[in-house]
């Protein structure tokens, strides 16, 4: 007697529900795992979630459909079991053997495309149809073949609605199983490797259960084998890592591992001068921060974070989101006597942090585990300065940028203070040809957010590139400010990081126009999640830049190129039309002859203004192409004036700065500031 013979016993009917309990389990355990394994390479976004929701619903409509359409063709489990042995093969040669390749090619699918949302969607869909589409579709198969199969030997006269009630009430309860096992139990403690070895040797043996009640001595022979090499593969293949061997910099892979909210890869590199850094990558996409164990100061994008409040003498910080600790130890570093609450929501990064710096354990710091918005809205205290570097996927979430975060945040401080926000949001102020709102600019809408929460003056500094935005709650004049920067700049007393940190800020920020509070703000009723995530408006820009160009046939301001404004305009354009529209293509275009002319250009505007076009410096131009008009203008006679030296003092200090060489870059940025471009 086989299988389906015995559903009308209780053993035999006992199996198939046991059967089509482990199908929802495992179609939400392969859910939980892909949100995971999709964040490692392609971050957090909305776009993400909504590719992977998608094309999880057409799989289960299409196996729902598929089941029902095979139940009628076939009178017994053993077609079933034999595809649901296919699924639990292709997930372990997919997600487990071949995963990390399949995820580097679907990764590298990104440059190979221009279209900023293809670049955010197409590589996720196609990773999610190659990993999951497969083994989603067989497993949603089994309630509706069962349905068909336990009707039909069913004696007991219950009809069809009752049947596929129960079956579709145990497939529930097995989604509902497979939710909360992976989330709080297996992911957590064991990560989505260990994770899917558990569930594809757990299927390996149930069917090898179903094969014997079957009587099936192939079905037997062929499972038994699977699971014997399964386990014998298990043993020697955990643990694997999912991220490269090398990672920014040359660095080597330290540890890869997972906690409760995502991957935790730290990699770890040795510069020509010997200082050790720590990169934190929760994604392949971004480098989340870096750490100089030993002079956490160094790293001018963290001490940039500080500058104004270490200026400004604050002793009552507060910084949200902490990472690897890097912020905190280097305020450790510039003043020892700073308070400090820090809050984190990941205790395992806290734990990390402590670990590789033990100054951590300073009784000046106060570790919160807790959400950023959460803890605010119960704390009491005031602080001089708050720090907001609160990053999911490759920008703040969403909770964490509004009006009403930032109105909450604003009754924390004290009448001078001061908000520093991490929003990885540039303000392009490059739009020659173009109207005011023909590219959605995030950082616009937070700018309106920030002044409608009732600050009175908001700086912007994207000498990063990644958006930082100051926010003073009593009125801060930008002459004011600057000469604060200044005087810090020439004081020989403090460190030489925090010196080079406040030159930088000194070039760098610009005062946010007052009118941009009349646009729409970020609120808890309104951010456009979809288009925030299209945060890189570059390529669309420049494309935009190229259109204008073509339909003034080079005319006009195109043509004259008299402000810096026009001068970037000119030059994005160009890219545009010869390489392609992207960060590779402008990168190529600055190192060849194209970005010789750049350069030129703006040596050109330098000699014939004014002095003070520093404004115009941080407004118009990337400070990431500092580097290339170094190097152009050394090789340029027409550069060897005062103005001319001046700029290449600048660009030089510039390219040091953003290679943490704070010593060989403050004495150019100085002579640059002392010249008054």
């Amino acid at each position: 007697m086989n299988l389906s013979e015995s559903a009308r016993s209780k053993g035999g009917r006992g199996y198939l529900f046991v059967l089509c309990f482990l199908a929802g389990f495992g179609v939400m355990l392969l859910e939980m795992c892909a949100f995971r394994e999709l964040q490692l390479s392609f971050g957090t976004s909305i776009y993400v979630t909504g590719a992977l929701l998608t094309l999880v619903m057409l799989a289960l409509s299409g196996g729902y459909y598929m089941g029902g359409r095979l139940s009628r063709r076939f009178g017994s489990v053993g077609p079933l079991l034999v595809q649901l042995l296919g699924a639990t093969v292709y997930v372990l040669v997919t997600n487990i053997w071949f995963a990390k390749t399949i995820l580097d090619h679907s990764f590298d699918l990104r440059r190979s495309l221009q279209s900023e949302l293809l670049r955010h969607t197409l590589p996720v869909v196609g990773a999610t149809l190659v990993l999951y589409a497969i083994p989603m579709i067989a497993f949603s198969q089994v309630s509706p073949y069962l349905i068909k199969l336990l009707h039909q030997n069913d004696d007991g006269g219950a009809d069809v609605g009752q049947v596929a009630g129960s079956l579709m009430s145990i497939s529930t309860i097995g989604s509902i199983a497979g939710t909360l096992v992976p989330s709080f139990v297996l992911i957590p403690n064991l990560g989505v490797m260990r994770t899917l070895w558990v569930f594809v040797l757990t299927m390996l043996l149930a069917l090898l259960a179903g094969a014997w009640l079957s009587r099936s001595r192939m079905l037997v022979a062929a499972t038994g084998v699977l699971l014997a090499v399964g386990v014998w593969q298990a043993a020697i293949r955990l643990p694997q890592p999912r991220m490269p061997a090398e990672g920014p910099d040359g660095s080597a892979l330290l540890m890869d591992l997972e906690s409760h909210y995502g991957h935790v890869t730290i990699y770890r590199s040795v510069d020509q001068a010997g200082n050790e850094a720590l990169h934190y990558m929760p994604s392949r996409m971004y480098i989340h921060s870096k750490v100089y164990p030993a002079d956490p100061a160094k790293y001018q994008f963290t001490t940039g974070h500080l500058v104004m409040g270490v200026m400004r003498r604050a002793k009552r910080y507060l910084l949200l989101g902490t990472a690897l600790g890097g912020a905190v130890a280097a305020l450790e570093q510039l003043d020892p006597d700073a308070r400090i609450t820090a809050v984190e929501i990941d205790p395992f990064i806290v734990d990390l942090a402590k670990q590789f710096l033990p100054t951590l354990s300073n009784p000046n710091v106060r570790f919160v585990i807790d959400d950023a918005r959460a803890f605010i809205r119960q704390d009491d205290q005031v602080y001089d300065y708050v720090m907001v570097d609160v990053i999911a996927g490759d920008h703040p979430p969403a909770h964490c940028l509004t009006r009403e975060f930032f109105e909450l945040l604003r009754e924390r401080l004290a009448p001078r203070g001061v908000m520093e926000v991490n929003t990885q949001f540039l303000d392009s102020h490059v739009r020659t040809g173009l109207s005011e709102d023909a590219v959605f600019l995030p950082a616009q809408h937070l700018h309106a957010a920030l002044l409608q929460a009732g600050f009175a003056s908001v700086y912007q500094n994207d000498f990063f590139e990644h958006g930082e935005v100051y926010a003073f709650k009593q009125q801060t004049p930008h002459a004011g400010l600057r000469q604060e920067l200044l005087h810090l700049v020439q004081d020989e007393r403090v460190s030489v990081h925090l010196r080079t940190s406040a030159a930088v800020a000194a070039l760098g920020i610009f005062p946010i126009d007052e009118r941009r509070k009349s646009l729409p703000a970020f609120a808890d009723d309104w951010l456009p999640e979809h288009r925030v995530h299209l945060k890189e408006n570059f390529p669309h820009r420049i494309e935009m830049l190229a259109a204008a160009r073509e339909r003034d046939h080079h005319q006009g301001p195109w043509a004259q190129r008299k402000t810096l404004e026009e001068i970037s305009a000119w030059h994005y354009a160009e890219i545009a039309t010869t390489l392609p529209a992207t960060y590779g293509g402008l990168e190529t275009y600055m190192e060849g002859a194209g970005g010789a002319a750049y350069c030129r250009d703006v040596l050109r505007w330098v000699e014939s203004r004014n002095p003070g076009g520093v404004g115009d410096l941080a407004r118009y131009f990337l400070m990431g192409n500092a580097s290339f008009c170094a190097k152009h203008l050394e090789s340029m006679d027409e550069a060897n004036t005062p103005r001319g030296n001046a700029l290449k003092n600048l660009m030089a200090g510039i390219a040091f700065s953003l290679e943490d060489q704070s010593a060989e870059g403050l004495p150019l940025l100085m002579k640059a500031i002392d010249a008054d471009l």
